[in-house]
């Protein structure tokens, strides 16, 4: 039979049982991978994205390391105070970008944090 035979039931099937079978495997283990590790990822996105805009406003904005941590974590919950704000160009186009990537990321680590505790909250009804 050559290269561009029709495929007829029961040829490969079991070859195709088995890529299948490995692929689900993989797919299982790289759930388990991030469900072990994925907090501590976002966890870290998240440091990094505070520490970037704390470092940011101090330099751009001129504002104390205590302020411009403040500011970033009030921006990127949105909870957005008002009492400080940025007033250069500059940082008002770092804050855009700032916001958009900070929101996301911040989102996403919440979203783990839930998620996480869906798990274990189901891990520990069904007794496993």
């Amino acid at each position: 039979m050559g290269d561009d035979a029709p495929h007829r039931v029961g040829d490969g099937d079991e070859d195709a049982r088995e890529v299948a079978k490995r692929l689900l495997a993989e797919r299982i283990d790289a759930a388990r991978v991030w469900e072990q590790t994925g907090g501590r990822v976002v966890a870290g996105l998240a440091v990094g994205v505070l520490t970037v805009g704390t470092v940011a406003y101090h330099f751009l904005e001129g504002w104390s390391w205590i302020d411009s941590l403040y500011f970033s974590t009030v921006a990127v919950t949105t909870v957005g105070f008002g009492d400080l704000s940025p007033t250069t160009p500059l940082s008002k186009l770092f804050t855009v970008f700032y916001l958009l990537s900070g929101i996301a990321v911040i989102g996403l680590y919440i979203d783990q944090r839930v998620g996480a505790r869906r798990t274990r909250a189901s891990r520990r009804r069904s007794g496993g």
